[in-house]
């Protein structure tokens, strides 16, 4: 990681890990390097890495399992497109004389 840049540590991480799961190379379910494991390896502290973990989970694009670990979040579920409950009614006029 360059060192001139302003980005902080943790969202450096948490980027490039977002950018991993984003391009498939971490796929659905599967598990996320260990907070030391990932500290060790990009030569930082574990808490650094335990904000951009806490980063990826806030943006849903991994999950803790308490006791297993970070996992990559499976896919979230595709929602309904809403449809309309009742006919439109006619618009009504309004006015804004009392206002003076």
């Amino acid at each position: 990681m360059p060192e001139t840049d302003s980005t902080p540590l943790y969202l450096q991480i948490a980027s490039q890990m977002a950018g991993l799961i984003r391009n498939g190379t971490l796929v659905r379910g599967a598990r996320m390097p260990s907070v030391r494991e990932l500290a060790r390896q990009r030569g930082v502290a574990q808490s650094t890495v335990v904000q951009a973990y806490h980063w990826l989970e806030d943006a849903q694009l991994i999950a803790a399992r308490p006791r297993s670990g970070y996992f990559v979040a499976p896919r979230p579920a595709v929602l309904p497109e809403p449809t309309v409950s009742r006919g439109l009614r006619r618009p009504r006029d309004v006015s804004v004389d009392w206002l003076g």
